[in-house]
């Protein structure tokens, strides 16, 4: 007894093990954390190409969520989604968590479900068992939450243990693969490439108060997360890329500031695209070689997804028609982001308070876009949609828009109504006889010019002549250059006038 009473007594306890309790860390300077911070940024633009591209390549791969898979699910209904995404915004806020936590525990519990069937009773298991992997994945270790606090969070519905293997079962049937392109993510690329226009801005008027240019850009930063966040409540925004969800909150929440940094940097993105075309066609002419097939193509920052004139700004404006329409319903759908965002929906709501006669044009009801590739938008509400986003002003509210699109078919001489993405600024180019995009070559006069190089004809440019870039800077949108402009234009802004004017008939 007393050898069995001494192995007791050395015996060690689990409460003494570990690094000692009474010893604080030594906290890191912050000098030291801002010049480590401050190099690796440096470094990082080295690598910033390959990063866009690695984000591009995810979001064509492994960022969609296969919603039809999900509505097959036995137990689990949409209309649940709201009330389980209300309790785990309340526990990322609780914690403080990085934003892009919430955005990949929503990414795998949406990922889990369209490949698992989950009972109702285990659903909010595995909503808080991703967030608790997001955490892991995303958050320091200081931050991320005990399985006593998952199970206190809980109200100790759900043992510790189920957690553990809840989380073995979740990363077993992602095949542990956790990489996607967030909503987060892209925007703060969009973000990046605005932040110089907005140093060049003045300052803004916002509630009474001037803004400067960091507080215009941390402005912007909330409005564009909270309409990321909305979009996580909705069935049909998962129908689109993320990329182009980030795009439309950027643009709707610098405009509503009255800010044209976001349209600013699009112009120039979409302009370097199209030099960036012309140059490697001059290259493939010159120096070809048989790597170059292997190559991945430059990407348009911020469309990760690839840039299609029509396609492009089509889906952006059925992404703002749904912010609108989740706004309207925002009362009844979430709480959390109520209280979270009250003073952006404040400022949200009398911006659009000032368009009702262009909201009455566009749809009431979410279940429109149910399937959004059948669903095809009128003029009235192209327009509608380009007005909101700061593409063409509003010089005429009171007026019918019938009055300032064509309602006449469309002809060779007659003028287009255009947006920024569109190619107006394109006069002097022109395709060859052979391009499958036109049937014939046309050539567009501007300002004496009869014939001007091709866009993919012409193997090199000349150093003498003009540039045949679009300067998007000067192509302001103004109601002189949509009712006055020049009876020429590209094949492309043809197609797009085309294709506006066959909605019509």
């Amino acid at each position: 007894m007393s050898s069995n009473e001494t192995i007791s007594t050395w015996s060690p306890k689990l409460t003494n093990l570990g690094p000692p309790k009474h010893i604080k860390p030594r906290l890191y300077h912050p000098t030291l954390e801002l010049l480590e911070r401050a190099a690796n940024e440096k470094y990082l633009t080295e690598y910033e190409q390959d990063i866009y591209n690695d984000f591009s390549y995810l979001e064509n791969v492994n960022s969609s969520i296969n919603c039809s898979m999900i509505d097959l699910q036995p137990e689990i209904q949409w209309f649940m989604r709201p009330y389980l995404l209300d309790f785990l915004l309340d526990v990322h806020n609780s914690l403080r968590l990085q934003p892009q936590t919430l955005f990949l525990s929503v990414f795998i519990m949406d990922n889990y479900c369209s490949k698992r069937v989950v009972f109702k009773k285990h659903y909010q298991l595995v909503g808080v068992v991703a967030l608790w992997i997001a955490s892991k994945y995303e958050d320091k270790k200081s931050r991320v939450p005990t399985l006593k606090e998952l199970t206190m969070m809980c109200r100790n519905v759900y043992d510790q243990d189920m957690f553990v293997q809840m989380e073995r079962h979740v990363l077993s049937t992602l095949d542990w693969n956790l990489q996607f392109t967030s909503l987060e993510d892209c925007l703060q690329i969009c973000l990046k490439n605005t932040k110089s226009f907005i140093l060049e801005s003045t300052p803004q008027k916002i509630d009474n108060k001037y803004l400067n240019q960091d507080e215009l850009h941390l402005r912007i930063e909330e409005i564009a997360r909270f309409l990321t966040e909305i979009s996580l409540y909705e069935r049909n925004f998962l129908q689109f890329p993320n990329s182009l969800i980030s795009i439309a909150a950027h643009l709707l929440a610098s405009h509503s500031l009255n800010s044209r940094s976001a349209l600013d940097s699009f112009e120039v993105s979409i302009s370097k695209f199209y030099k960036q075309q012309q140059e490697n066609f001059d290259n493939l002419q010159e120096d070809f070689s048989t790597n170059d097939e292997n190559e991945l193509p430059d990407i348009i920052i911020p469309f990760l997804s690839g840039w299609n004139e029509d396609e492009s700004i089509d889906c952006i404006s059925k992404i703002l028609i749904m912010f609108i329409i989740t706004i309207n319903n925002l009362q009844d759908l979430s709480k959390v982001l109520m209280d979270k965002y009250s003073q952006v929906i404040s400022l949200l709501e009398n911006f659009l308070s000032k368009f009702d006669h262009l909201l009455k044009h566009l749809p009431q009801q979410i279940e429109a876009f149910d399937n959004h590739s059948e669903l095809r938008l009128d003029v009235n509400q192209l327009r509608s949609c380009h007005v909101l986003l700061g593409l063409v002003p509003d010089s005429q509210p009171q007026q019918p828009l019938q009055s300032v699109i064509p309602m006449t078919p469309v002809s060779a001489t007659s003028s287009t109504y255009s947006s920024i993405f569109s190619d107006n600024n394109f006069s002097n180019i022109s395709l060859p006889p052979s391009s499958p995009m036109i049937n014939s070559s046309k050539t567009c006069p501007q300002e004496g010019n009869t014939t001007g190089p091709a866009i993919f004809k012409k193997p090199k440019l000349q150093i003498n002549e003009p540039s045949n870039y679009p300067d998007f800077k000067t192509s302001r949108y103004n109601q002189d250059t949509i009712e006055n402009s020049s009876p020429d234009c590209s094949p492309l802004a043809q197609r797009s006038q085309n294709k506006l004017n066959m909605q019509i008939s």
